[in-house]
């Protein structure tokens, strides 16, 4: 999917992220949990959508309990429809280049969005709350003057003018 899709970013709102309803999908693991009622463990990458276009939301999707003991539960965003395995090797994909908008915007950074939730135990039946967080961070520098500034990692020259 491209990462400008609607369907794979959250929106930026000053320096908070939020979900848009009916829009933004989130992969869902559970090694305890059944796919389908007739189902068998594990739940593997179940897509789950945002009901709320808010800092925090709402989700719906389908997975069942499994046994009566603690389930564990995994999570990432976006959601990745071609992904196969399970928890342990979700893949992360960002173009090679990025660039900042001008005068400040940092709209277009929700497109680049990856986020993981806390790994969370509860008991059969529960309620599941994920807390989601920031794979990556956006830094700005702003150079005044002129030189030659050398980043140590990885190798690369920034010019300024």
């Amino acid at each position: 999917m491209a990462a400008n899709a609607a369907e794979t970013k959250t929106v930026m709102y000053g320096e908070e992220t939020r979900w848009v309803a009916d829009s933004d999908r989130i992969g869902i693991f559970s090694p305890q949990a059944k796919p389908t009622s007739d189902g068998s463990a594990p739940t593997n990458n179940a897509a789950f959508t945002a009901l709320n276009s808010a800092k925090n939301s709402n989700f719906s999707g389908s997975l069942y309990w499994g046994s009566d003991s603690n389930h564990n539960f995994y999570a990432y965003y976006p959601y990745n429809s071609g992904y196969a395995g399970d928890q342990t090797a979700v893949p992360i994909s960002l173009p090679s280049e990025q660039n900042q908008s001008a005068a400040g915007n940092s709209d277009h950074i929700g497109a680049l969005d990856y986020m993981v939730a806390t790994p969370r135990t509860v008991a059969s039946g529960s309620t599941v709350n994920l807390t989601f967080n920031h794979v990556f961070s956006m830094i700005e520098l702003q150079l005044v003057g002129s030189g030659q500034l050398t980043c140590l990692r990885p190798r690369q020259q920034i010019h300024t003018q």
